[in-house]
C-alpha cells in the first residue's frame, strides 16, 4: 500500500495511530510540491464524470468519515471494506476515509458501517458546495490551470441544475422527468459562494477558456430562480465597476503623458471643420501620412493597456458576462410577463363566459368593458418594472468623460495608428451606450422605412421636408443614410454614443478600418442605423460585406449574354429582361458573336461600358442631359415616344445595380436628384440649381423679393406639368387651386413646386428604373450612402493618377530602370486625361480607376495589378493588351518617339476589339 500511495517519493504522509482510529483532521497530507499535480489529476477525473453524471454532484454527500472505528486492526471482521460499501448502497464520497480503511494488516478492515448525515440544507454540505469553496484554496487560486478545471467542473454541474429546475417548473407531475433531490442546493447558494466566481472572473485569475465556464456558470445559476439571477449581476457589476475604475486611472495616465508629449514635440494639428468633413471621401486614409513626418508613440501608459491581462482587456470581458447576464434575466422577466398577461386572459375569459350565463345583453355588454380595464392597467404596471439600462446600473460616466478627452488627444498625434490602443475601451462604450432598446429600435428602423420608401411616394401625399436656404455641400456629402444625427425619440443612450461618435468620427473610423469584424457582427453593430458617422470606404466595405452575404445564400449557374456589337443594348435587354432578380444575382459572361474571345472579366467590364454608352444614346431617348451643366443626366420626359420605354428603364436599372453588385464602374453621371431618388432621399431645392440653373433663380428671386412688389401676387399652388405628351395642370397641395401665394407661404410654394418639376413629370420612368434597381440591390443597404458617394460607387475616381498606376505596376523581363519603361511613362504623362481614359480601358477594360486607387484594381481573379511584359517580337507591332489580366505586352521600341506613337494609335483606334494574342 506505501508502494502504491507514492510514499517512497514522498508525495503523501499518513498519520494514523496504532489502533487505526483518526487523531486529527489532517490524516493525510499531500507534499506541497505534489499538491498541484495531485489536484489536477482529481479534477481530470471529476470534470469527466462531471459530463455524464452530473445530477450526481448535487445530493448531499458524507461531509465526516462515517466509519465508526469500534476495534482494532486485529478484529475478525469478515467483510472487507469494498464488500461492506456494495452491500451497503451508500455512495461513498470521501477519498480520503476510503483510503486509510484501505489501511490494514493482512488484508482486514475496521468494524462499523457507513451512515448519512443528518438532514442539512446548508449548501456546503452538497459536493457542488464543496468544490466551489475551493475555488478559495490556496492550491486553487494559485495555479490558473486548477481554476480553468473546476470552472470547467462547476459549469456542468450548474447546467445540470438549470435543467432540473426547469423541467420541475414545467411539469412537476411528469414522471419522465428526474425528480431534483429533497436536498438539492438551489435555495441554499449564498452570496459568498458566489462571489468566490465573480471574483475570479473580474480579477483575471482564470484563462479565456475558464473565462467561458465561468460565464457559463452563472448563466446556468441565473435560469435557476430570479434570488441567484440577482445576486449575479449586482456582484458582477460591483466587480466591474472596481475595474472600471482602475481603467479610467491608466487612461487618464495615458492623458497625461500625451499631454506633456505634445507639449515637448508641437505638432500641427488637423484642420478642423473641413478636413474632418472631407474625410467622408477619403479612401486611403493613409496616404497623406507618407508627405507629413510620422512618428511612432512609445509611451509608458500604452504599455499598460496593450498587454494581456490589463484593465481595459479585463473590464471588456467582464462587462461581456454582464450583458449575458442581463439578457438572461430579461428574457426571464419578459416570460414571466408573458405567463401573467396569458394567466390574465385565461382568468378573463373565464369570468366573462361565466357571467355570459348569468347576465344577457347590455349589462353582460357594459360587465366586459369594466372587466378589461383592470388587465389593462396591471399590464401598463408590468411594463414598467424590470432591470433600467446598463448605463445607468454601471455608472462610470467619468471613465468615458477620460476616455473622449483621451481620443481627441490621440487624434492630433502624428501616429494614426495610435487610436488602437483604446480600441477594446470604445468597444465597450458601444457596448454599453449603443444597446438600443426595444422602442429605439422600431423607431429608428421606422425612421429608415420612411426614407428609404423613395421620394415619388412621398410626392404623392406629403411631401418630404425641402430645403429653400443654401446647403452646405460638406454637410450634404457626409450625410449618407438620411438618418438626422439625434432626434428627440432617442433614449438617453442613443444620444449619448451618437454624440461620442460624431466627436471622435476620425479616431472611430480608423478603428473600424483595422478591425478584421464584420461592421454588422462586431460591437459597433449599431452604427448600421446610423451611417452618417461612418466615412465612405468604411460604409463601402460593410456594403460589400452585405453583398456577399447575399451572394453566398444565391449560388446558381452562370448566365451567358450572346450579343453582337451592333446591337448591344437590343439583344442584352432579350436576354436579361425575361431572368429573375435571382437569376441576374449570378456571374454573367459575355459571348461577342464573331469574335474569338472568351471571357475570363475582362469581356464583361468591356460589355459594361458599352452598355453605358448605349443607355444614353438618344435613339432610345431615356435620358437627356441636365440644362445646368450639359454633363449629368435626367430621366427624359419625353421618353414616352419609345413604347418600350418603361422596360427599358427597368432594364437600365438593373444593370446600373448589377454592376456594382459585381464591382464594376461605369460611365454613368446623373443629377444630384436622381441620386436622391436611388437612395430615397427627399430632394432640396438647392438640388435644382444642378438641373436647370435658370428655374432656380426665379424661384430665389420669388424668395428674396416682396411678391406684391414684384408683381407675383397672381401665383397659386398650381403647375402644369407635360407628361407622355400631354399638358395638364397638378395641384401641388389639396384644393391648390384655390390657395394663393404669399409672402408667408412661399417657401412652402418653392420647395412643393421645385420638387414637382423636377420629379412630376417623370415619375413613371423612375418607379420603372428603381423597380429594376431594388431587384439587384436592397433599397436599404445603397440607402447608408450619400449621393456623392453614391456616383463614386458607380462610376469610381474621376481622375488618373500616373504615379499611383506606377507604384501598383508589375514587370516582366523589364525593370523600373529599363529604357523603354522610362519613355513609356514619360509617354503616359504627356498623355491628356482622355488619352489616359483610353489607355486604362485598353489595358483593364474599363476607362475608370477602382475606388481605392490602382492597389484594387479587379482582374480575372480578383485583386491584379497592372503588369507590363516585354514583346520580343518585331518592333513594328502595336502594344497589344490582355484585359482579363491588366495586362499590357509593350515591343522593345528603338526611339521615344516611336514608343508614343504607337502607343497612341493602339489605345484610339482599337480600344474595343478583342482577339488572341
Amino acid at each position: 500500500m506505501n508502494t502504491s500511495l507514492g510514499c517512497k517519493n514522498n508525495v503523501f504522509d499518513i498519520n494514523a495511530s496504532s489502533k487505526g482510529q483518526i487523531n486529527s483532521q489532517e490524516v493525510i497530507r499531500i507534499h506541497p510540491q505534489a499538491s498541484t499535480v495531485v489536484c489536477r489529476r482529481v479534477l481530470d477525473l471529476l470534470v469527466a464524470l462531471g459530463r455524464y453524471f452530473p445530477n450526481h454532484f448535487l445530493s448531499r454527500s458524507i461531509t465526516e468519515s462515517g466509519l465508526k472505528y469500534g476495534g482494532s486492526r486485529g478484529t475478525d471482521d469478515k467483510k472487507a471494506p469494498q464488500a461492506e460499501l456494495l452491500n451497503s448502497g451508500l455512495a461513498l464520497t470521501d477519498f480520503w476515509d476510503f483510503l486509510l480503511s484501505s489501511d490494514n494488516v493482512k488484508g482486514k478492515a475496521p468494524s462499523g458501517k457507513f451512515t448519512k448525515l443528518t438532514s442539512s440544507s446548508h449548501f456546503l454540505s452538497c459536493p457542488m458546495g464543496q468544490l466551489m469553496v475551493l475555488l478559495d484554496h490556496p492550491v486553487i487560486k494559485n495555479n490558473q490551470t486548477l481554476i480553468d478545471r473546476l470552472l470547467r467542473l462547476l459549469s456542468s454541474i450548474a447546467h445540470a441544475l438549470a435543467e432540473q429546475t426547469s423541467d420541475k417548473k414545467e411539469d412537476k407531475k411528469n414522471k419522465n422527468i428526474e425528480p431534483l433531490p429533497e436536498d438539492c442546493p438551489e435555495n441554499s447558494i449564498e452570496k459568498q459562494h458566489l462571489q468566490l466566481v465573480t471574483s475570479i472572473l473580474t480579477t483575471g485569475a482564470c484563462s479565456e477558456e475558464g473565462l467561458e465556464d465561468g460565464t457559463s456558470l452563472l448563466l446556468q445559476l441565473s435560469k435557476v430562480n430570479s434570488r441567484l439571477r440577482d445576486m449575479a449581476l449586482s456582484l458582477m457589476l460591483s466587480g466591474l465597476q472596481a475595474v472600471a475604475s482602475d481603467l479610467q486611472q491608466q487612461i487618464k495616465q495615458l492623458l497625461e503623458e500625451l499631454k506633456e508629449e505634445h507639449r515637448r514635440n508641437p505638432q500641427k494639428k488637423q484642420k478642423e471643420k473641413d478636413v474632418t468633413k472631407s474625410k467622408a471621401l477619403t479612401l486611403q486614409p493613409n496616404k497623406g501620412s507618407l508627405k507629413t513626418p510620422h512618428r511612432d508613440l512609445h509611451l509608458p501608459a500604452m504599455s499598460n493597456l496593450t498587454k494581456k491581462n490589463s484593465s481595459q482587456a479585463y473590464f471588456l470581458r467582464i462587462l461581456k458576462v454582464v450583458i449575458a447576464v442581463r439578457e438572461v434575466t430579461i428574457k426571464s422577466i419578459e416570460a414571466e410577463k408573458e405567463k401573467k398577461k396569458k394567466e390574465r386572459e385565461a382568468k378573463l375569459k373565464e369570468e366573462k363566459e361565466k357571467k355570459k350565463k348569468e347576465r344577457e345583453g347590455k349589462d353582460g355588454e357594459e360587465t366586459e368593458s369594466e372587466d378589461e380595464e383592470p388587465m389593462k392597467c396591471e399590464e401598463d404596471d408590468d411594463k414598467t418594472g424590470g432591470l433600467g439600462p446598463l448605463s445607468e446600473q454601471l455608472k462610470v460616466s467619468q471613465l468615458w468623460t477620460t476616455l473622449g478627452d483621451c481620443l481627441t488627444e490621440l487624434g492630433s498625434s502624428s501616429d494614426t495608428h495610435a487610436v488602437l490602443v483604446l480600441q477594446p475601451a470604445v468597444e465597450a462604450f458601444f457596448h454599453v451606450h449603443g444597446i438600443d432598446s426595444t422602442a429605439d429600435k422600431t423607431s429608428s428602423t421606422a425612421r429608415r422605412g420612411r426614407n428609404t420608401s423613395g421620394s415619388l411616394d412621398l410626392l404623392s401625399e406629403s411631401p418630404a421636408p425641402l430645403s429653400v436656404e443654401p446647403v452646405d455641400s460638406v454637410s450634404s456629402l457626409s450625410s449618407g443614410g438620411a438618418l438626422p444625427l439625434l432626434s428627440a425619440d432617442m433614449c438617453p443612450d442613443t444620444r449619448k454614443f451618437i454624440t461620442f461618435a460624431e466627436q471622435h468620427r476620425i479616431v472611430l473610423n480608423q478603428i473600424l478600418r483595422q478591425s478584421t469584424t464584420p461592421l454588422s457582427d462586431g460591437p459597433f453593430q449599431v452604427l448600421v442605423n446610423h451611417t452618417r458617422v461612418l466615412d465612405f470606404d468604411v460604409k463601402r466595405r460593410y456594403f460589400r460585406q452585405e453583398l456577399d452575404k447575399i451572394e453566398e445564400t444565391n449560388r446558381r449557374e452562370d448566365i451567358a449574354i450572346r450579343v453582337r456589337r451592333e446591337h448591344v443594348f437590343e439583344e442584352s435587354f432579350r436576354e436579361l429582361h425575361r431572368r429573375s432578380p435571382e437569376e441576374l444575382k449570378s456571374r454573367l459572361y459575355v459571348i461577342f458573336e464573331g469574335e474569338e474571345g472568351q471571357d475570363a472579366g475582362g469581356l464583361l467590364r468591356e460589355w459594361y461600358q458599352i452598355i453605358a454608352r448605349e443607355i444614353f444614346n438618344p435613339h432610345y431617348a431615356l435620358f437627356t442631359t441636365t440644362p445646368g451643366d450639359k454633363v449629368t443626366y435626367v430621366c427624359n420626359s419625353f421618353s414616352h415616344y419609345n413604347p418600350n420605354h418603361l422596360d427599358y428603364f427597368k432594364f437600365v436599372g438593373r444593370v446600373i445595380a448589377k454592376a456594382i453588385y459585381d464591382n464594376k464602374h461605369l460611365d454613368c453621371y446623373f443629377s444630384r436628384s436622381f441620386y436622391k431618388h436611388i437612395l430615397g432621399q427627399p430632394i432640396s431645392f438647392k438640388d435644382m440649381e444642378h438641373e436647370d440653373y435658370a428655374f432656380y433663380k426665379s424661384m430665389m428671386f420669388l424668395l428674396e423679393h416682396d411678391l406684391v412688389e414684384a408683381g407675383l401676387d397672381n401665383l397659386d399652388f398650381t403647375m402644369e406639368i407635360e407628361e407622355f405628351g400631354v399638358t395638364e395642370t397638378r395641384e401641388l397641395k389639396p384644393n391648390g387651386h384655390n390657395i394663393s401665394v404669399t409672402n408667408a407661404n412661399k417657401k412652402e410654394y418653392v420647395k412643393l413646386i421645385s420638387q414637382m418639376k423636377m420629379t412630376g413629370s417623370i415619375r413613371s420612368q423612375i418607379k420603372a428604373f428603381l423597380d429594376g434597381f431594388y431587384d439587384i440591390i436592397p433599397k436599404h443597404l445603397i440607402s447608408i450612402f450619400s449621393d456623392t458617394e453614391l456616383e463614386l460607387l458607380i462610376s469610381g475616381l474621376p481622375t488618373i493618377d500616373i504615379e499611383d498606376l506606377k507604384a501598383n505596376t508589375e514587370y516582366l523581363k523589364f525593370s523600373i530602370t529599363s529604357l523603354q519603361i522610362q519613355w513609356f511613362w514619360r509617354a503616359l504623362r504627356s498623355f491628356s486625361q482622355a488619352e489616359r481614359a483610353n489607355f486604362l480601358q485598353f489595358v483593364t477594360g474599363t476607362s475608370k480607376v477602382p475606388l481605392q486607387g490602382f492597389s484594387s484594381l479587379e482582374g480575372m481573379n480578383g485583386v491584379q495589378k497592372f503588369q507590363i511584359h516585354r514583346d520580343d517580337r518585331s518592333t513594328d507591332r502595336l502594344p497589344s493588351a490582355h484585359t482579363c489580366f491588366n495586362q499590357l505586352d509593350l515591343p522593345v521600341y528603338e526611339t521615344y518617339d516611336k514608343l508614343r506613337r504607337n502607343l497612341l494609335l493602339a489605345i484610339n483606334e482599337c480600344p474595343e476589339g478583342f482577339g488572341l494574342a
